[in-house]
């Protein structure tokens, strides 16, 4: 049986679903640990750390809210 190209989609969008999945619960993990930082010793390093992490998932709400318009 020969495989159509959007059953070839599909199953790459699965995969690459499964790969976000991944990464999103190690984002959750890092916060939740607050990305191994000590707290005793935030600083303004960590401050600018968080804030690109912030700035990055925010491009990345972006794209997902365009892409369902």
């Amino acid at each position: 049986m020969k495989t159509t190209t959007n059953e070839k989609a599909i199953g790459r969008f699965i995969q690459i679903n499964g790969e976000i999945d991944e990464k999103v619960r190690a984002i959750r993990n890092a916060l939740e640990n607050h990305f191994e930082f000590d707290c005793d010793e935030i600083n303004w390093g960590h401050v600018g750390t968080a804030g690109e992490i912030n700035s990055h998932l925010g491009q990345v709400l972006e794209i997902i809210r365009n892409a369902t318009r």
